[in-house]
């Protein structure tokens, strides 16, 4: 049997990577957001900011991504721990 101190760690651990990715796909909207201003704003010749602020967005997301995954993780984890009780 399963300690009781177990179940609560991977509910943190999933309910932190859920913020984790909220956070980062807020923080990858307002990249994107960014760049189209730069974008409008320069048409119909972008600068480099511009470019950066799409792969500005593109890393962020790719964080977002790595935190779903291990917020998949830790809901497995914490699934079958409830269903041991």
């Amino acid at each position: 049997m399963m300690s009781e101190k177990a179940a609560p760690e991977h509910e943190i651990a999933l309910y932190d990577a859920i913020g984790r990715a909220i956070a980062n796909l807020r923080a990858a909207i307002a990249e994107v957001d960014a760049a189209w201003v730069i974008i409008t704003a320069e048409r119909p010749d972008p600068s480099v900011e511009a470019f950066a602020a799409l792969d500005a967005a593109e890393q962020i997301l790719g964080v977002a991504r790595e935190d779903l995954a291990r917020a998949r993780t830790a809901l497995t984890a914490y699934t079958g721990e409830r269903n041991e009780y």
